[in-house]
This record gives structure tokens, sequence and C-alpha cells, in this order.
């Protein structure tokens, strides 16, 4: 009987543990949507290499060639396998697709920041990956650094800025079904069903 009594009490005691760790995690997501929100997000595209799939060759990107209502940015930082990452990319070709037919005024933003031992597999890998879109390789990091306010989870590193750089959205719109509802709510396309 003292066995079960014990057994009951560990069990609410875990319960509560459970409970108290859930609180922390939506408290500290809470925190770094604000932080996030309170400054301009920096892109710094001319200091980045601008590379696409089916082109070779790199050219240094000018600021200002970015010009839709929103640009919806995914960053991969150092501490993820970027290669790995860019191989997963063309998956994004259907979304922009259809985004551009139906003239969305977004503009679709990648940027890597790779680990100076993954460069060349890095390069390979955005040259072979089919990815419709331009690809900006961050070799000095100027992005995280001129973001401190980015956290460094991956969860926060799809995110939407308006034309004036403050962020609108965060959240991944390729594989969470209720952050693309809220992206096509944004855009004005929520009548169309991506």
């Amino acid at each position: 009987m003292q066995t079960r009594n014990l057994s009951i009490v560990l069990l609410v005691i875990i319960a509560l543990f459970a409970l108290t760790e859930c609180d922390n995690r939506i408290e500290s997501i809470k925190n770094n949507l604000l932080s996030m929100q309170k400054d301009s997000i920096i892109l710094p595209l001319d200091k980045m290499i601008c590379m696409h799939s089916e082109n070779a060759e790199s050219t240094t990107l000018k600021r200002g060639t970015i010009k839709n209502k929103y640009q919806y940015i995914v960053y991969v930082d150092s501490t993820q396998c970027t290669p790995c990452a860019i191989d997963g990319m063309y998956a994004w070709n259907v979304l922009m697709d259809s985004l551009r037919t139906r003239k969305s005024q977004v503009d679709f933003v990648f940027i890597v920041a790779p680990r100076k031992e993954q460069m060349e597999k890095t390069i390979l890998s955005i040259k072979s990956s089919g990815l419709i879109s331009d690809v900006y390789v961050d070799t000095s990091y100027v992005f995280n650094l001129s973001n401190p306010r980015l956290p460094q989870e991956e969860k926060f590193h799809y995110f939407m800025i308006s034309k004036e750089n403050k962020i609108v959205m965060v959240g991944d719109i390729l594989y969470n079904p209720s952050m693309r509802k809220l992206f096509n709510k944004i855009i004005n396309l929520n009548k169309q069903n991506l």
C-alpha cells in the first residue's frame, strides 16, 4: 500500500514538473518573439555571396534589389548542417512558384552561414540543389552579427519581414499548416488555399 501511495505521489510530482516545464517553454517562446520584434531586421545582402543552383558564378548582390512588400527569410546558421539544409530547400519551389503566379508581393531570401569546413560542400549543394531562388552565403556571419536579437533556436529562423524590415510573423510556412494559414492571411491570399 505504501509503495502505491509513493508511486501516486511520484506521478503527481512528475506531472507538476512537466506542466511547469511547459509553461517555462511557452514563456521563453513569448519572450523571444517579443525581443525579435523590438528592432528592424538588417539584411546585409551586399556583404554575402549570392549563388543560384543553375549558375556556378557567384556575385555580390547590391543593396536595395529586393522590392516586394514582404520578404520571407529562411536562415540556416552555422550550428546546423548547412549542406543538409540546402539539399532539402528544393521543397520550397512549389510554394514559391504558386506565390509568383499569384503575384503575391513576397520575396524569398535564403541565407546560409556555413562553418568554414562546410564551405566547399555548401557551394556544391547550392549548385545542385534545384532551388529556383538565390541563396546568400554569409561567410563572415554578418547577418547574425547585425541581428543580435535573433534567437539561436532553428524555429525562429523562419520569418517574414515588411518593407520596413519589421518582423510580421515567425514560423515555418512550408511544414506548419497553421503558419501557412497565417502567412496567407497576411499577404491577402486567404481566399486562395496554397
